[in-house]
């Protein structure tokens, strides 16, 4: 049924596999330190605070899981939108035609 996998697609899959698992510890590690408001050892050595829209005060819970839902889920659903865009626009049903006459 299935044939055995060459030198290239092992290769191939465990980049992605080591691409998706640097992607989720970089996610994981930034929606840990944003739900929990820490700061970057960067931010921390350049005296960084984060503010809400006043500047007066550090943002709350529900802003900085906001912030952290937009970062992780934007790109996914952005992508999920174009690729439904791009289908439909390269549709021929699109111009009430067929291309293929």
């Amino acid at each position: 049924m299935y044939s055995q996998p060459g030198a290239d697609e092992l290769v191939r899959s465990s980049q992605k596999d080591a691409y998706y698992i640097s992607w989720l510890n970089d996610t994981s590690s930034d929606v840990s330190r944003g739900i929990l408001g820490y700061q970057t050892l960067g931010e921390e050595y350049c005296y960084l605070i984060q503010v809400d829209g006043s500047q007066k005060s550090i943002p709350t819970f529900s802003k900085r899981l906001l912030m952290i839902l937009l970062n992780t889920l934007g790109p996914y659903l952005l992508e999920i939108l174009l690729s439904k865009v791009e289908k439909e626009i390269r549709s021929p049903a699109l111009f009430g035609k067929s291309f293929a006459q």
